[in-house]
């Protein structure tokens, strides 16, 4: 995790586009911390390489850039999954840093972020 500070504004973790059959580059509105962050899916399988990912902790997100356009007609979603855990133990007469609990709290509203998402599509 970058001990750079990012924003973790109201925002929805996930993303569509229809692909055209051209287009390579589609782009994720939303923080990421690492690569790994991302799932990419076409139609609902999710795709396991092809792409790569751009500007991890970039407060307004980056791009997932693919080898190969998808096909035209292919929907692709884009979404921040996160594992559920906790970063840091902060331990009683410890160092107490404030990068470690910033970066805390960005990963829980992070993951606040996902649960509220993956809660609104349930009936």
């Amino acid at each position: 995790m970058s001990n750079n500070h990012i924003q973790i504004d109201a925002i929805n973790p996930r993303i569509q586009y229809v692909a055209d059959g051209t287009v390579t580059t589609f782009s994720y509105p939303f923080p990421i911390l690492d690569s790994g962050d991302i799932k990419v899916y076409f139609d609902a399988a999710e795709q396991s390489g092809g792409y790569t990912v751009s500007n991890v902790g970039n407060n307004n997100g980056g791009d997932i850039e693919f080898s190969t356009a998808p096909s035209s007609g292919v929907v692709i979603t884009i979404e921040r999954v996160l594992d559920i855990k906790r970063l840091t133990d902060f331990l009683e007469g410890a160092d107490f840093s404030a990068d470690n609990l910033n970066n805390e709290l960005d990963y829980l509203t992070m993951l606040i972020q996902q649960i509220s998402q993956d809660q609104s599509t349930m009936l």
